[in-house]
């Protein structure tokens, strides 16, 4: 699946920044109640970025107080993070209503909106004392008369046509395609060569939202429809293909990245993980039926010429099983269990045992239920578990894409929980979505669209960053690897074309057209980096210290998978 799938430099897609700056108003609000309106309010010391952090925000605070006299800024802000049209009353929100909307994840907020219920907000004029019923917050330091509503429009227009000029400057550079723009003044042609992607402009501000936020902003723009293309992954492809180039040009801001994303990092806890979970995978069972296939499998599907998705997902499973060696005489423990499907297949096909944990409450349910529709209730035990929390000794261990889920500051003792509860001789399977290892590091710090949108918490290993870890902190040892990840963009068009065929049947579900952009917006995204192997999927079989069984004429050889009908697929791990 997806899982937190980060098409890590996929976002900056403008010359200005690939984050919004740390002076915008976008940033003051995820500073909390401290900014507002670019007054510095006095706050208790940070407990979670300590002295440093404090004396940014103080400095950035006062950077507010002369972007907020602007408007534009603030207008950006709230547009982008709270995903509603910009209005009177809109403009005038404090920072720190946005701050607290942003405790629910985009996308859960989206899905209450849809749905008719209020997402959580505080009173727009609450300030941080007014909560706890306190002294009011001290009265605006800024004597200057505020904007009217004309002058924030005309500011904003003024905004977005500067934006214009800058991302048209840029993009006229694009190589490998070009991009033809059609907007009301006329169409306009960026780059030479290759095939031409086509993108429409239904609303300005998309200018201004995407030099501001880079790729969060272009995404957040095409699910307000502020955009429209006939063919969104070649687009997305033409912007990842000259990534290269654009973060060149970008590059004198990439301190400001690093400085605001390391502010904005902290060591995720368990509520955290659980929480992050939950804004994914509970939006609803009836929902991923959409445009999964039978087997309920939401993860990187192996295709053989003629395969429909559910053949494709099968075959997946049997090249894990054969990875492992299953027989009926193990114990298979699965990390993230998805839907059952895996767990299932194991069961009925090799006949072993199996226990599979998920922190879903939803996806345990659902997965009771399709174990027991199976009469493998005997076979099969679903747990509703954290993996640290696991006892016991397995003879074999799988995880199917959830290490996506494992912030990097845990990998370490993500692989001594898998050593162990593994037993000395046994093997373990990871399939994973992996970044480059040269982009690996300085991703760390980046949120991007999926992260910003999708998979909040979620993070992209690379191979060499998994393979360190687990020689570092276990002694499991690598002793194949298998690159399959030439099949996702195959597997991601089957999810991204049921859910559109499943249109109807959605919104019925009380899903409205924003949240399903999104998720065609995420797909296609996703779809655009494996294309131009910007990510990749791998499996990766670690054996334990005593294992000294080397493969036998009988067993199936690792393999790297292409495309169906394609020669010449890139070969080895991302």
């Amino acid at each position: 699946m997806p899982k937190r799938a980060v098409i890590s430099g996929l976002a900056s897609t403008s010359s200005l920044a690939r984050v919004t700056p740390p002076w915008s108003a976008t940033a003051c609000s995820r500073m909390g109640p401290r900014v507002r309106q670019g007054v510095h309010h006095p706050a208790q010391k940070s407990t979670t970025t300590g002295w440093m952090a404090d004396a940014a925000m103080t400095a950035l605070s006062k950077l507010a107080s002369v972007t907020s006299r602007m408007g534009a800024a603030a207008v950006i802000a709230l547009d982008s993070d709270r995903l509603v049209p910009i209005d009177a009353s809109t403009a005038s929100l404090r920072s720190g209503a946005v701050h607290d909307a942003l405790h629910v994840s985009p996308m859960r907020y989206l899905v209450q909106r849809s749905r008719g219920r209020p997402a959580p907000s505080p009173s727009p004029t609450a300030g941080p004392a007014d909560r706890h019923g306190a002294a009011e917050a001290p009265p605006h330091e800024d004597h200057d008369p505020p904007m009217s509503q004309g002058q924030r429009a005309v500011t904003a227009r003024s905004r977005d046509r500067l934006a214009r000029g800058s991302i048209l400057t840029l993009g006229s550079a694009l190589s490998g395609g070009c991009l033809s723009i059609r907007e009301e003044s006329g169409t306009t042609v960026l780059g030479h060569g290759g095939k031409c992607a086509h993108m429409t402009v239904h609303d300005e501000r998309v200018w201004g939202m995407t030099a501001t936020a880079g790729g969060n902003g272009l995404g957040a723009a095409y699910m307000r429809g502020y955009w429209d293309t006939p063919d969104l992954t070649e687009l997305l492809g033409l912007l990842a293909h000259n990534l290269g180039r654009i973060n060149r040009l970008t590059a004198p801001l990439d301190a400001v990245r690093q400085v605001a994303g390391r502010l904005r990092s902290h060591r995720p806890t368990r509520l955290a993980d659980r929480r992050n979970i939950h804004a994914h995978y509970d939006l609803g069972n009836s929902f991923f039926e959409l445009f999964l296939d039978p087997t309920m499998a939401y993860s990187c599907a192996i295709f053989e010429p003629g395969d429909d998705l559910e053949a494709a997902s099968l075959r997946k499973f049997d090249r894990i099983c054969d990875r492992l060696r299953l027989t009926a005489g193990d114990h298979l423990l699965e990390i993230g269990t998805g839907w059952g499907g895996l767990a299932i297949h194991a069961a009925r096909r090799h006949g072993c045992r199996v226990t599979t944990t998920t922190i879903s409450q939803e996806q345990c349910e659902y997965s009771r239920a399709r174990v027991a529709a199976a009469g493998l209730s005997d076979r099969i035990t679903v747990l509703d578990q954290n993996y640290r929390d696991l006892q016991g000794t397995y003879t074999k261990l799988v995880s199917v894409e959830m290490i996506e889920a494992v912030d990097w500051r845990l990998y370490d003792e993500f692989f001594r929980c898998c050593e162990r509860l593994l037993a000395p001789d046994g093997l373990a399977v990871l399939q994973a979505i992996v970044i480059e290892d040269r982009a690996w590091s300085s991703a760390r710090w980046r949120e991007d669209f999926i992260k910003r949108y999708i998979f909040p918490g979620g993070f992209l290993p690379s191979v060499r960053a998994l393979v360190d870890a687990a020689n570092r902190a276990s002694g499991l040892r690598l002793v194949e690897l298998d690159d399959i990840g030439a099949n996702y963009p195959v597997t991601l068009r089957h999810w991204r074309e049921a859910l559109d065929a499943a249109r109807d049947r959605a919104v019925a579900l009380g899903y409205d057209e924003q949240f399903l952009r999104m998720w065609r917006f995420y797909f296609a995204y996703c779809e655009a980096g494996f294309l131009e192997r910007r990510i990749s999927d791998v499996h990766m079989t670690f054996a334990g210290r005593a294992w000294r069984r080397m493969p036998s004429a009988g067993d199936s050889p690792a393999e790297v998978s292409e495309l169906p009908g394609v020669a010449g697929a890139a070969r080895g791990p991302a």
